[in-house]
């Protein structure tokens, strides 16, 4: 009707899509986020094991260190300071650019250190002489590369995602596909065809809605059939009254009547006549609708 807005119904196979991708995208979120952390824990981990190395290889040559800082690495991300700490020794003097004004009272082993407006974790290794080894990275460099290296593990969540969305949206179209060849059957059978439909291949949550419908259709059909019954035994039952009456009024036609009395008996054949055509129509209605017939009849209802 206009005016009225009709809802249609979402369908069973979006809702499965929708919400097993949210639960895939909410657990690959949830992965990812995990991932990231324990790879950005983990390169820094690595790191630190790094300046433990170094430190450890670069103890062996303190001598030669002669208290300045020097990068063990190229000016790039992996650029590590190795600087020897004297006792007593003041950080400002000698190379002040390739110093680093480290506090005094360092500790030993792996501290994250403020120096100026820069942030470095340091490790500091105690030698002979009270000279400290002290190898130092810019934590922002630190961090930089352990986001590159956690970022490289959420690749494949990236890739896989959206193929397993894919691969999930595919099996659900393929299970519910013999649903939709049911409906497709249903919808191409005539309005005679009212035979039992088929569940061999449908899942086990759909049987019983299929077995509900195949009842529906036998209590139609049971109906039908009463129906047709119904009309083939009244055809039958007033057919042999009828051939009476046309009998009857045959041999009174043959009789001397008055014209009046005439005109009313032909009035009379002529009605009985076309009741006779009805139920002729109708026994023929009944033979078709029991398979007897193939083509339809037409039942005229003016007489």
């Amino acid at each position: 009707m206009d005016g009225v807005e009709v809802e249609v119904p979402v369908s069973l196979r979006s809702r499965l899509s929708l919400w097993v991708s949210l639960v895939i995208l909410a657990v690959a979120l949830i992965s990812g986020i995990f991932s990231f952390v324990a790879a950005f824990e983990e390169v820094n981990e690595w790191q630190d094991d790094m300046l433990h190395q170094v430190a450890t290889l670069s103890g062996r040559q303190a001598p030669d260190i002669n208290g300045d800082s020097s990068p063990a690495g190229n000016s790039g991300s992996d650029r590590i300071f190795v600087q020897l700490i004297k006792p007593g020794q003041t950080f400002t003097e000698n190379n002040p650019d390739t110093r680093l004004e480290l506090p005094s009272n360092l500790t030993e082993g792996i501290q994250t250190v403020r120096v100026g407006e820069d942030s470095y974790r340091v490790f500091v290794k105690t030698l002979g002489k009270g000279e400290r080894l002290a190898v130092a990275q810019s934590t922002t460099e630190r961090d930089e590369m352990a986001r590159d290296g956690a970022l490289r593990t959420l690749l494949p969540f990236l890739i896989l995602v959206p193929l397993l969305l894919l691969i999930v949206r595919r099996l659900i179209r393929l299970i519910l596909k013999p649903v939709v060849d049911v409906a497709n059957e249903i919808d191409r059978r005539g309005e005679t065809e009212l035979h039992p439909v088929s569940h061999e291949a449908l899942p086990a949550e759909i049987t019983p809605f299929v077995a509900a419908i195949n009842r529906l259709l036998r209590r139609v059909t049971q109906s039908m059939a009463k129906e047709r019954r119904f009309v083939a035994d009244a055809a039958h039952e007033l057919r042999s009254p009828l051939t009476a009456l046309s009998l009857q009024a045959e041999h009174l036609a043959s009789a001397e009547l008055p014209v009046t009395a005439r005109e009313r008996l032909d009035d009379l054949r002529g009605g009985i006549d076309r009741s006779r055509d009805l139920l002729d129509q109708l026994l023929a209605l009944a033979r078709a609708q029991t398979g007897f017939g193939h083509m339809a009849v037409s039942v005229s209802l003016q007489h």
